[in-house]
């Protein structure tokens, strides 16, 4: 009898492969697909890992620059670690991974938070400065501009002599 490819067990086993991989999306794709599982105890195990694939998620995110969807990941890994936590019934003990890896991305959260606040702090700053200043495409038009208003200007007067000369003669 084949295995069902809707089975819980298999999308948890396929996404923690896919997560040790490194393929983090596929990893979600199947984790997330686990979570329709009726078993409270692979849900868990489900929650955990999309916790920590979401975090390395992050990570990488904001390697490459990309701050801002680096904070939704790192969000989406403190909603899992939370419902793991949250998952605990109270004859159990709260799970001490969760709880460290809660605690965890909670921080690398707040510091991506304020990196992204300085970044934008940063940009305000950098787009005041170049208000402030005169653009450089402005004042090169406005050279020869002059110079060509000069010439016609020039040209007019020496017209307008040339002719007071006639008249004169």
């Amino acid at each position: 009898m084949p295995k069902d490819p809707q089975s819980g067990i298999i999308n948890y086993n396929l996404g923690t492969a896919y997560y040790k991989k490194g393929d983090y999306q596929k990893a979600i794709d199947h984790l997330q697909r686990a979570l329709l599982s009726e078993d409270d105890q692979l849900k868990k195990k489900v929650q955990y890992n999309l916790g920590n694939t979401f975090y390395q998620m992050g990570l990488g995110q904001d390697k490459v620059g990309d701050t801002q969807r680096a904070i939704f990941s790192l969000e989406q890994a403190l909603e899992r670690f939370e419902n793991v936590l949250n998952q605990t019934n109270k004859q159990q003990k709260r799970d001490p991974d969760a709880q460290y890896n809660y605690e965890t991305v909670k921080r690398v959260l707040e510091q991506l938070r304020q990196k992204l606040q300085q970044q934008k702090e940063n940009q305000q700053k950098q787009q005041k400065s170049e208000d402030k200043k005169p653009s450089p495409g402005k004042e090169e038009q406005k050279g020869p501009q002059n110079e060509q208003q000069e010439k016609q200007s020039g040209s007019q007067k020496d017209s307008q002599q040339d002719q007071k000369k006639d008249s004169s003669d």
